[in-house]
């Protein structure tokens, strides 16, 4: 019903969906916490693979090989996980929160 149709009005507004190209990227950046503290041994794991693709080093950084459409999981025990849709980026860097878990 009318909810429905306000839904569908309000995606419009959004920023267009990302159209995937197909191609494969190397995605690096830095993940740092609410500090701004680069935070090491960080799994970067992606969605389409089901799989971890990437640890982060001892400043933080990290460098993976991901296809343009995938979305990639940064995961540390004690911080909430980030999910990132790759769109095309090659430069990810996310900051990471406590868990509240």
């Amino acid at each position: 019903g009318e909810k429905e149709m306000w839904a569908k009005k309000a995606n419009i507004k959004k920023k267009k969906a990302y159209v995937a190209k197909g191609i494969v990227l190397t995605v690096s950046g830095v993940v740092r916490d609410v500090q701004a503290t680069p935070v090491s041994s960080v799994e970067i794991w992606s969605v389409k693979k089901d799989a971890k693709i990437a640890t982060t080093d001892a400043k933080g950084m990290y460098s993976a090989v991901v296809n343009d459409d995938d979305v990639i999981v940064f995961k540390k025990s004690g911080y909430a996980d980030v999910n990132v849709g790759v769109e095309g980026q090659t430069d990810i860097s996310v900051r990471l929160d406590y868990s509240s878990k």
